[in-house]
C-alpha cells in the first residue's frame, strides 16, 4: 500500500531530523565557554541611570474628532443612493 510506505518514509525522515538536532545541540554545548564569575557579578549590578525630561508640562489633551454627518444605522437606507440597506450595500 503506497500510503503505508509514505508514512514509513516520513517517520524515518523525522527520526533522522531529530537525531541531527540532537547532534548539533551536543556540538554547540561542547563549544560553549563560561565567563569569569567576577564579570558576571559586574553585569548583575544595576547601573545608575539618569532621567532626562523633555517637552512641556505634560501630555496635551487632544480634542475629539467630530463627524459632520449623522452616523448611519445598519438598517437605514444607504447614503450612496442605491436604495439598499446600509448593511447590504456600503456597510460590508
Amino acid at each position: 500500500n503506497p500510503l503505508i510506505v509514505y508514512k514509513k518514509e516520513g517517520f524515518e525522515l523525522f527520526q533522522e531530523m531529530i537525531s541531527r538536532i540532537k547532534e548539533e545541540t551536543v556540538g554547540i554545548l561542547f563549544r560553549i565557554q563560561i565567563s569569569e564569575p567576577e564579570r558576571i557579578a559586574d553585569l548583575r549590578q544595576p547601573k545608575e541611570q539618569k532621567l532626562i525630561f523633555s517637552g512641556g508640562d505634560g501630555p496635551e489633551k487632544k480634542t475629539p474628532i467630530r463627524r459632520n454627518e449623522k452616523k448611519v444605522g445598519r438598517n437605514e437606507p444607504c447614503p450612496c443612493g442605491s436604495g439598499k440597506k446600509y448593511k447590504k450595500c456600503c456597510g460590508r
